[in-house]
């Protein structure tokens, strides 16, 4: 017999199984470059308006982004809510600054907290916006001056496009979409990615499309560490970008991962004519059967069904049954990875973006509470950098501006400033030994002692009547820390004191 006879028979056993149940490719093979694709995708993500959603998802759906942010806001919005405009040293000075404490406080609408919890949003989209909106006082001690009605959010999302003068050099304002969808004009789109001129302006295009131009001498514009004069600052989340997108990735496949290894891989073996007639649309009963159980066999692979009925029957020679279903795990010699390292190290980059890697220190294991304090004391740092640039914001955009409306003119020398708040609360181990030091050494003085007490909680009722003058050199005996101790001895509580 032939070769050419042997396969012959072999094709011809079932001929209608052979042409009818060559698989056909579905899907795609589940192989993902995962470099390439984020690189491909945060192409796509980081530009505007995308970015504004992306933003948006980035903060609400990450855990350590979300934590990060918040950790610092919290602190960002302390020191600027419990913050003041203080005077310097003038008359005149004080007269403004008492005038612009009091239009930050009594606002007519919305609070000073709001509206700087509003400022804090550029640590997000990497600036924010806020309409400055004056009134006319009508009663109290400022009748008739020029106060603050509201400081107005203008949502991030909104904005249409940045407006330049003719040299593209200096900003000259903002457009902002219609709020409402059915007044757009389609024809504009959702963002202007390239600058839009002063003189389109002027010919009232975008005021007939309902589009509103808000001028720069109207807004107070927060920008996240901004350079190159970028309207839009430079979002934190931009360098997060690569790890957000990473964990997510990775957290996905994990699931995938965890869900097979559980529950195993199905592995069916039916009938030849069941297969090809079930797999045939055209054979509604068989098909219909056919993917019945298709479909409670996967069902049983997920947990949604504990029972599956099948057929008895076997082949009559091999005895094999006809019908076998069995649940298998993934083969293979174990990975060579671990993903939760992964995810860890991808959340420690992100906290490490915001200064904020005291909040995790210690979850790994390891750590300790002095490198807590040290890691808190970095985070001040990006605190300050954050709320510095508020400072700025307020000290040059929104101040002046009010004086201004009052008729107020005043030099660099006498305009107020504000001065934010400590946001951090005071080490009391720390301000006792300072007072401790300053009586000892006879330089305490009262105004001082009140600040330490005040910091500390302590009242201040009562410190008139200590002469400071005699505190100096009053000490009686040790205490029997450091060298007064037995054969001079030396204790680990005193050292700084023996420095």
């Amino acid at each position: 017999m032939s070769d050419k006879t042997i396969i012959d028979k072999a094709e011809s056993v079932n001929p209608t199984l052979a042409v009818n149940t060559v698989p056909t490719e579905s899907g795609q093979p589940h192989i993902v470059d995962g470099h390439n694709f984020i690189r491909t995708q945060k192409k796509k993500d980081l530009q505007y308006p995308r970015f504004f959603c992306v933003a948006k998802e980035m903060y609400t759906n990450n855990a350590p982004i979300h934590n990060a942010i918040d950790m610092t806001n919290v602190l960002q919005l302390s020191a600027l809510d419990k913050g003041m405009v203080k005077s310097k040293g003038s008359a005149k000075s004080k007269e403004a600054a008492d005038l612009v404490n009091y239009a930050i406080r009594n606002m007519s609408q919305g609070t000073w907290r709001e509206a700087m919890n509003s400022a804090c949003t550029d640590i997000i989209h990497g600036f924010s916006l806020l309409n400055m909106v004056f009134e006319r006082r009508t009663y109290g001690k400022y009748k008739d001056k020029i106060v603050i009605k509201k400081l107005s959010p203008r949502t991030q999302s909104s904005v249409y496009g940045w407006v330049w003068d003719k040299n593209n050099r200096e900003l000259k304002g903002v457009i902002q979409k219609p709020m409402i969808v059915s007044q757009r004009n389609a024809t504009l789109g959702d963002y202007a990615a390239g600058n839009i001129s002063l003189s389109n302006i002027t010919n009232g295009f975008y005021k007939d499309s309902k589009y509103v131009y808000l001028k720069k001498e109207s807004l107070l514009h927060f920008r996240f560490n901004p350079v190159d004069s970028n309207p839009q600052g430079q979002s934190p989340l931009i360098p997060c970008y690569d790890s957000f997108a990473e964990m997510t990735l990775v957290q996905q496949l994990e699931l995938i991962g965890v869900q097979k290894d559980m529950s195993g891989v199905a592995v069916v073996k039916l009938p030849p004519e069941l297969i090809t007639k079930g797999s045939n649309p055209e054979n509604v009963e068989d098909h219909r059967n056919y993917n019945i159980l298709l479909q409670g066999i996967q069902d049983a692979s997920v947990g949604k069904k504990s029972t599956i009925i099948l057929s008895s029957e076997v082949e009559p020679q091999s005895k094999a049954p006809h019908y076998d279903v069995q649940f298998k795990g993934i083969d293979g010699g174990g990975k060579q990875y671990s993903t939760s390292d992964i995810i860890d190290q991808r959340t420690k980059h992100i906290y490490n973006i915001y200064g904020a890697q005291f909040i995790i220190l210690g979850q790994d294991g390891h750590g300790s509470n002095a490198q807590s304090s040290n890691q808190m004391t970095i985070h001040d740092y990006y605190i300050q950098r954050a709320t510095d640039w508020k400072v700025d914001v307020i000290d040059n955009q929104l101040i002046p501006k009010l004086l201004a409306m009052n008729g107020i003119e005043l030099d660099y020398e006498d305009m107020p400033y504000f001065e934010t708040a400590d946001p951090s609360k005071p080490d009391v181990e720390s301000l006792g030994k300072l007072g401790s030091r300053l009586a000892s050494a006879g330089i305490a003085t009262l105004e001082g002692t009140k600040w330490i007490y005040t910091n500390i909680g302590l009242p201040t009722e009562g410190l008139e009547d200590i002469d400071f003058l005699n505190l100096g050199g009053s000490g009686g005996e040790g205490s029997g820390n450091g060298s007064s101790q037995k054969e001079g001895g030396g204790s680990d509580t005193n050292n700084e004191n023996a420095a």
